[in-house]
């Protein structure tokens, strides 16, 4: 509880304090992966909301916030109310999230149910929606959640979240990227990989393995290969590059590049894979073959929802270019026929971009 006093009393000495707050439409909840929603929603209709610890650089204390801080302070944690007291004052139509799987939002949900409409849209493929991480699904509640696909969708059901509505949107990013940054690139690389965000400096053993395997098969076929990493620039990540692809005319992407270099870097290339990532199943939209190359021997928990053709677990080299021999062969349908599943129960074929802010416009009228 000390602790905790601690942290309020550091926020009320390194933030600004300000006694007023604007009425909006819209809330964004949480700065975190807001860059696309504040670019689609109108910017005059919008407060953002910082919710962690980290980003809150700004605190507001209107006469009705201290008020309700005051009343509820036995109630409920300090920061719950306060964001409870945020949301009463600016009073919007719409609270809006990129980070759907945020148990406050749900505690925020549940209390503004029927007063304010509560919109997650799905920001990542939910490793620990799969595995119920802290047994926090069952604090989940999201009334109108924008889902990437049926597989989601089925997901939730599946994990018993507490889910209003569910509507197929599918990526908000890669439409952004669509419809913002594409200008119809031509293919330049065969294949991209993308790199997952490894712990500090050091590589995991399997994902080495895979970069290996690929490195191996790019010399031996005289493969074109881009790398997506998933973090800004480093010399301990580029060396480990730079050692295993010796030889080759390898691309390495970086993070900092640009805000959507990754949707580049797959919409330029033919295949795409890697370690089971969001950025797989986001291939799709661009009609990309895709591979996940899962080395790690645990049981499959996280590789879903890729199984089959676009799968691989526990393999060797041999199994590792029969398949991507295969994949290199195939024409996207034919690819698609052999999975048993369309491309929109990876990831919906939708404009996302469109889908909210018609969505918003609508919501806006009617209220």
């Amino acid at each position: 509880m000390l602790e905790y006093f601690k942290d309020i009393i550091v926020l009320l000495i390194t933030s600004k304090i300000f006694f007023k707050l604007k009425k909006k439409n819209i809330i964004i909840y949480d700065c975190i992966n807001s860059y696309e929603l504040s670019k689609v929603l109108n910017k005059k209709d919008y407060f953002i909301l910082s919710s962690r610890k980290a980003t809150i650089k700004n605190i507001y204390l209107t006469k009705n916030i201290v008020i309700f801080l005051i009343k509820n302070f036995l109630k409920r944690r300090i920061k719950l109310n306060y964001m409870m007291a945020i949301i009463k004052e600016i009073n919007p139509k719409i609270v809006i999230t990129n980070i759907d799987n945020s148990v406050e939002f749900s505690f925020l949900a549940k209390y503004f149910y029927k007063k304010i409409k509560f919109i997650a849209v799905q920001g990542a493929n939910r490793n620990d929606i799969y595995d119920n991480t802290g047994n926090l699904n069952q604090y989940l509640f999201i009334p109108n959640f924008l889902c990437y696909s049926i597989f989601d969708k089925d997901l939730f059901k599946k994990k018993k979240i507490k889910v209003g509505k569910f509507i197929i949107s599918g990526s908000l990013k890669n439409s952004f990227y669509k419809n913002k940054y594409d200008k119809k690139n031509k293919k330049k690389y065969d294949i991209c990989y993308i790199s997952k965000n490894f712990l500090k400096n050091t590589f995991k053993h399997d994902s080495v393995k895979n970069l290996e395997y690929l490195a191996k098969y790019a010399l031996k076929y005289k493969k074109k290969v881009i790398i997506q990493s998933k973090v800004k620039k480093n010399l301990n990540e580029l060396k480990v590059y730079k050692r295993i692809f010796k030889g080759l005319k390898t691309v390495v992407e970086w993070r900092s590049s640009s805000k959507h270099s990754a949707y580049e870097s797959i919409d330029k290339s033919s295949i795409v894979l890697g370690a089971p990532t969001t950025l797989l199943r986001e291939a799709y939209y661009f009609n990309k073959k895709v591979l996940c190359c899962d080395s790690a021997k645990a049981a499959n928990i996280k590789g879903y929802p890729f199984k089959g053709e676009n799968y691989l677990k526990d393999f060797n080299y041999i199994d590792f270019e029969k398949r991507l021999n295969n994949l290199i062969k195939s024409s996207f349908k034919e690819y698609l026929s052999k999975l048993g599943k369309p491309k929109n129960f990876f990831m919906g074929d939708i404009n996302t971009v469109a889908l909210i802010k018609n969505l918003i416009k609508r919501e806006l009228k009617h209220k």
